[in-house]
């Protein structure tokens, strides 16, 4: 007789009921919203996701938030107890945020590059050079002959 015991012994894996309801263990790279019980999943989208991007705003752009506080937030908006969250659980939320926020910073840069390009075009800036110069000229030498100032707020 075999007796079967969940184990997240091994982190690369989840432990629990695959995609498409096949039994059996998820790698992490292959978790999706789907992974999230039924009843988790629009409050994920509606409510947390849009709580988690205006939390990762108030942080430096590539830096992650600590899981504590992903967890904490998580468990406010489904009113759960962060000591007993399952672990399996707690893995696909944290691997969905950092989906989650990975693609809201990519399209980020998307944006940006996509506004860059009609920038340029649109002043005829169409040669590395003449790029180069017109960043160099946005940039400015010193501090007394730059085209933008900023000031900083505290």
């Amino acid at each position: 007789l075999v007796k079967v015991i969940p184990t997240t012994s091994t982190p690369e894996l989840v432990s629990g009921p695959r995609r498409r309801g096949a039994p059996g263990r998820t790698k992490k790279e292959d978790i999706t919203k789907e992974d999230l019980p039924s009843e988790y999943r629009e409050d994920f989208r509606s409510q947390f996701t849009p709580l988690i991007r205006q939390y990762a705003s108030t942080l430096g752009p590539w830096e992650a938030p600590p899981e504590a506080n992903i967890l904490a937030l998580f468990a406010t908006v489904f009113e759960l107890e962060t000591e007993t969250m399952d672990p399996n659980l707690i893995s696909v939320v944290l691997k969905l945020v950092k989906d989650c926020l990975s693609e809201w910073r990519n399209k980020f840069a998307t944006t940006a590059m996509t506004t860059l390009e009609r920038l340029f075009d649109s002043l005829h800036l169409n040669t590395q050079e003449k790029r180069a110069e017109y960043v160099r000229w946005l940039l400015g030498t010193d501090d007394k002959e730059r085209p933008f100032y900023y000031k900083e707020y505290q």
